[in-house]
């Protein structure tokens, strides 16, 4: 996924930003969550890692998105200036920098995307929303991704 700014539907000036990492799975969760909204997903280049994991490892940070603000002239496409972040992006963020480094004010919204729905009504996230589950179910999702990645490195190089 390339980093840089996504419409959603029929976005206005006053539509809310989501930032998200260029890991193909976290943008495709949140996109799909948000059908039928009118919005801006901000992409991250988080070297294709997902935003709990780059978080960690400092690519899904307040540089990147200070970054991503300026590369993608976000100013010049919202009139608001808030950016709703996933929660397991916390770690890398520091939202007071990101405030005083580019105007835009860092809300973190619920761990799993499917939840942004309900959260957009109050912007507020339930204990539910906060807690962090990962069952045997969305382990299996990942393993077709883990193989692709491995294929070329199972592969002799041509001589």
């Amino acid at each position: 996924m390339e980093p840089g700014l996504y419409a959603l539907g029929n976005p206005r000036p006053d539509s809310p930003v989501f930032v998200s990492a260029n890991y193909t799975l976290s943008f495709d969760a949140l996109r799909s969550s948000l059908e039928g909204i009118d919005g801006y997903i901000l992409v991250l280049d988080t070297k294709g890692i997902n935003v709990w994991c780059a978080a960690g490892k400092g690519t899904f940070g307040t540089d990147e998105i200070v970054n991503r603000v300026f590369a993608t002239h976000l100013k010049e496409v919202v009139t608001q200036r808030k950016l709703i972040l996933p929660q397991l992006g916390a770690p890398g963020v520091a939202a007071h920098e990101v405030k005083k480094r580019t105007g835009f004010w860092v809300e973190y919204g619920p761990v799993r995307a499917a939840d942004l729905p309900e959260y957009l009504q109050t912007h507020k996230a339930t204990p539910q929303m906060r807690k962090v589950k990962f069952p045997l179910r969305d382990r299996l999702v990942l393993i077709p991704v883990d193989l692709i990645r491995l294929i070329p490195t199972c592969w002799p190089s041509p001589s």
